[in-house]
């Protein structure tokens, strides 16, 4: 059997993937197990991009992201989720946390980038944008919509929440895709 034929029976089998194993569509593996949910159309080289949609830009791994990450505990070594969150419905934010803390090794870190909900706000009433940018910036359009948005203090409980124990602002101009969303950036790191 060829290796991905492996993955895919074990991944039916048990819902895991046994790391290290060939998860890029090539011959090549990662020492570092990196993870960039939620890839759309902004894969990063080095990481395993995933994301639910099977023809987005050079995905290596299609999976629906409020089931539980195919990964077993402790394996992953970093997470980066740039304005995923935002399109989860609250509810399931917090389980979805959880298993991303889960997959974690110990000292593993998960940046995550979304919407300001302050800086958004804060642009409205400084006249900044006007109503109809406030609103597409925190609902976006309808096939993408945006089902809830944080201030800050929100989100570091939400990841406290979900076990991280330090948590921390990462600069804006470290956000990898320039220009995008520069308006309404916010970043946090967590570290297991």
């Amino acid at each position: 059997m060829t290796g991905q034929l492996l993955l895919v029976v074990q991944v039916l089998l048990t819902g895991l993937v046994e790391l290290p194993l060939v998860l890029r569509k090539g011959t090549e593996t990662h020492k570092m197990v990196k993870l960039n949910l939620g890839s759309g159309n902004y894969p990063r080289d080095g990481f395993i991009n995933v994301d639910i949609d099977p023809n987005a830009l050079k995905v290596d791994l299609v999976h629906d992201l409020t089931k539980p990450l195919p990964y077993y505990s402790g394996s992953v070594d970093f997470i980066f989720s740039s304005h995923l969150i935002e399109h989860f419905w609250m509810k399931d934010l917090a389980k979805l946390m959880v298993d991303w803390h889960r997959v974690l090794k110990d000292g593993g870190r998960i940046d995550i980038w979304t919407v300001d909900f302050d800086r958004i706000v804060g642009n409205y009433y400084d006249d900044k944008i006007s109503f109809s940018d406030l609103t597409f910036r925190l609902y976006c359009r309808p096939e993408m919509e945006h089902h809830c948005c944080f201030p800050k203090v929100e989100l570091i409980g939400l990841l406290k929440y979900a076990g991280f124990k330090e948590i921390g602002d990462i600069p804006i101009n470290q956000f990898p895709f320039p220009g995008l969303h520069a308006d309404c950036n916010m970043g946090v790191y967590a570290i297991k």
